[in-house]
């Protein structure tokens, strides 16, 4: 009986993990935004209904939390062997929709950013050789790759169709939620409203920025990343003796799982892991 808990767990994990990825890469793409007579939405209410569209669906969310409780409960048992105390810890799959939604963004917002410096040189070459914002748009968007690229190539067909480039770049704001964005749509702003505003050094002095941000942060990264590695293997220590002496020396660390203050001290020392790794993490954290 024993053997079969972990069994069914690890196939639950594996089933629900390879759903989840596939699921959760699915992209869903409104081709009418390009169509001709394509009117952009800007009212309040419907930029809040575009906004709750970006968020993970019910469906998604339950996936998340069924492969994380499953994946957290499979390794709990593998580490304690205690069924009750792997459905205790289950419970923590609530978090994976939180935790998923945070290192997807993450990796988006860095992705766009290392994009927009690239479109940025490309832009301001384009602005400097007698081109038109639309050009340049148009050129920066076949240059770079998703996510921005279809962020850039909407802009474009915005303005081509007749939409003022300061609402166009303000939409692009709204769509791309990044400092650099808010810069630019509001020199584009001041532009419009008849302000001599010099386009190409405003793009050439974004990509100057965002190059010297990237540098100084993987200056950092590089200075820390063994203190991060070694703050995982410390946290990942306790938890393999504990699983060694469990197949090793079972009567040895049984009292630690089948009495009160050795669950207790179990608890609290998790506890204090967890609390430990986010400290240490947080210590060579770059401020934005």
């Amino acid at each position: 009986m024993e053997a079969l808990v972990p069994s069914f767990l690890t196939f639950v994990s594996v089933i629900s993990a390879f759903y989840a990825i596939r699921l959760l890469t699915k992209r869903e793409v409104n081709l009418s935004r390009f169509s001709v007579g394509y009117q952009q939405d800007t009212t309040e209410e419907e930029l809040e209904k575009k906004q709750k569209a970006r968020e993970l669906p019910a469906s998604r969310v339950l996936l998340l939390v069924f492969s994380g409780g499953a994946t957290v409960g499979l390794a709990t048992y593998t580490v304690v062997g205690v069924v009750w105390l792997s459905a205790l810890a289950s419970l923590l799959g609530l978090l994976a929709p939180w935790l998923w939604l945070r290192w997807h963004r993450a990796g988006q917002k860095k992705l766009i950013i290392t994009q927009l410096e690239q479109a940025a040189e490309i832009i301001a070459a384009v602005l400097r050789s007698g081109g038109g914002l639309p050009a340049a748009l148009e050129k920066a968007s076949q240059e770079v790759g998703n996510p921005l690229k279809k962020e850039l190539a909407q802009a474009t067909a915005e303005i081509r169709l007749g939409v003022p480039s300061a609402v166009a770049f303000k939409n692009l704001t709204e769509r791309i939620n990044l400092e650099e964005m808010d810069i630019l749509a509001m020199a584009v702003d001041l532009q419009s409203t008849g302000m001599a505003v010099n386009m190409a050094s405003v793009f050439q002095q974004i990509q100057n920025n965002i190059r010297e941000k990237q540098a100084f942060e993987e200056e950092v990264s590089s200075i820390t990343s063994e203190n991060r590695m070694a703050v995982w293997i410390v946290a990942a220590v306790p938890f393999g003796t504990i699983g060694l002496l469990r197949q090793l020396a079972p009567d040895f660390i049984a009292p630690l799982f089948e009495t009160a203050i050795g669950i207790t001290i179990f608890i609290i020392s998790v506890g204090l892991i967890i609390f430990g790794i986010f400290w240490s993490l947080n210590i060579a954290k770059v401020s934005k």
